[in-house]
């Protein structure tokens, strides 16, 4: 009995054959074709195969291709009918086949399946591999798909880009406002005080309550000229154009300390990678927000900070032994929601762990891209 659910007319041996989206080995994706009609349904899920716009190829355990649908025949240039029987390891790029071949006989050894990215030809594909089990639980047949995630790759390295300008766009703005706050209230005070100093030196004896008040006046002044400053270096971190990361983070640590009179206990490997700005500009909002946050509300009494790079990723850390919250309940205030925003926007992760009288945990994770700019 003829093995094809339709009959076809003869043909040489060596014309390629029409693709029938139903003709199978006799045991592709489980189907036994015994030379009776497919059921229904499995024909129909069998011409959807067919007419999908990812690439779907069943192989047997040797690689040698069963059935292969209309979107592989295009991508390999090739008729199904040619198709069908060769090597799938004789149909993809030389280079490609160690990595897929690989990957091909973990799925058959742990019968899991596999799914991973790869950029092939300037295309962008999600690649996964499926085993096909029968009743022994053994794989018998592969099954190859490919997604093509082209667009979607673009349109994120697109909302990156978008993202990295927005940051940097954020950061000149604080430059802007910092350096006017400088330049013209930071002039000003200055020239009120030093017109404090004299109108103090100018009083007779008989003023001194006058020239005790001036002295408040001058206190005062000075206490706010100093948080000034602060404000200053809080909206623009000088040096980090021009200095290693961790140097800048150990100094506004211990300014931090010598205003707080909180212990800070910073560590960072020797060989810390060196990153792009914006990267640099990131982890110092989160050192500088934890901190604050330390300080303000949590009433903490030690810190602990931790930067580290371990494979593809940039880690920091910062703890801290103070009141702690509920963190099930209670959102993040407008400055950890902005630092949380910031790594969101760089592809990587920020996350809050804190209890109720046992201190902040904030964890911040970036992609290891040290020449993204």
């Amino acid at each position: 009995m003829n093995n094809s659910l339709d009959t076809q007319p003869s043909q040489r041996a060596d014309e390629p054959q029409p693709h029938n989206p139903r003709e199978f080995s006799k045991k592709a994706s489980g189907i036994t074709n015994t030379g009776q009609p497919f059921p229904k349904r499995e024909k129909v899920a069998l011409e959807l195969l067919d007419s999908m716009a990812d690439l779907v190829i069943f192989v047997d355990l040797q690689g040698n291709i069963l059935w292969a649908n209309q979107t592989a025949s295009m991508r390999f240039d090739k008729s199904p009918g040619l198709l069908g029987g060769v090597s799938i390891w004789e149909v993809y790029p030389s280079q490609k086949t160690t990595h897929y071949m690989t990957l091909f006989n973990k799925v058959i050894k742990t019968g899991q399946s596999l799914n991973f990215i790869d950029k092939d030809d300037g295309r962008w594909v999600e690649f996964s591999i499926y085993p096909i089990n029968f009743s022994n639980g053994e794989p018998e047949e592969i099954v190859f798909l490919e997604h093509d995630i082209t667009a979607q790759i673009d349109a994120e390295e697109a909302l990156k880009r978008v993202s990295l300008q927005l940051i940097s766009a954020q950061e000149d703005e604080r430059h802007r406002i910092s350096q006017e706050l400088h330049d013209e209230i930071g002039q000003q005070m200055t020239a009120l005080l030093l017109e404090l100093h004299s109108v103090q030196a100018a009083l007779s004896k008989e003023h001194a309550p006058f020239a005790d008040n001036i002295e408040e006046l001058i206190r005062d002044l000075e206490a706010i000229m100093k948080r000034l400053r602060q404000v200053f270096y809080q909206l623009s971190p000088p040096f980090l154009d021009n200095t290693a990361l961790i140097k800048v983070l150990r100094a506004h640590c211990s300014s931090f300390t010598r205003s707080t009179g909180i212990p800070i206990d910073i560590s960072c490997p020797e060989d810390f990678p060196t990153l792009s700005n914006i990267y640099e500009v990131t982890l110092y909002r989160f050192v500088q927000e934890g901190l604050t946050n330390a300080a303000k509300h949590g009433k903490a009494r030690a810190v602990w900070i931790n930067l580290d790079a371990s494979g593809n990723e940039i880690n920091v850390s910062l703890e801290d032994d103070g009141l702690g919250f509920d963190a099930m309940s209670a959102s993040p205030g407008l400055g950890l929601k902005g630092i949380q925003e910031r790594f969101m926007m760089l592809r990587g992760s920020f996350e809050i762990e804190s209890t109720p009288g046992k201190g902040t945990k904030l964890f911040g994770s970036l992609p290891n891209s040290p020449d993204e700019s």
